[in-house]
């Protein structure tokens, strides 16, 4: 018996072009928090094969999503995390497509440097 396995092929890419992506860090006395801001229409999750679908976050407009911040120690470089952060999304195309879903949740993890003073550190603390 000889089986075929079905392919499924993935492009993302993300639309800088509409506006700018940002990082948001804000201090505490609890701890420094962050967001990452998504612009409207930002990312595009396109699959094709057994399951055609396109995926677009933040569909209608920008999405925030809370994060948290790591100062990182050491060599570490400080970081931005989100854990199962939701976002808004909207499924498109193929007949299998999943459509009726609106929401998604995204883990990641991104090392932030400063590209401007590549050898310092970005802090996030109380103002002098």
């Amino acid at each position: 018996m000889h089986h075929r396995s079905a392919r499924l092929r993935v492009a993302v890419e993300t639309n800088k072009d509409r506006a700018p992506w940002l990082l948001q860090l804000q201090y505490s006395a609890a701890g420094a928090t962050g967001r990452l801001s998504i612009p409207e229409g930002g990312f595009v999750l396109r699959t094709s094969g057994l399951l055609s679908c396109t995926a677009t976050a933040a569909p209608g407009s920008a999405a925030s999503l809370p994060a948290h911040w790591d100062a990182g120690t050491g060599a570490a470089a400080p970081s931005l995390g989100l854990t199962t952060a939701p976002v808004p999304i909207k499924l498109e195309d193929g007949f299998f497509c999943p459509t009726s879903i609106t929401s998604a949740a995204i883990s990641a993890t991104y090392a932030v440097r400063d590209t401007t003073a590549p050898s310092q550190r970005i802090t996030v603390g109380p103002a002098a």
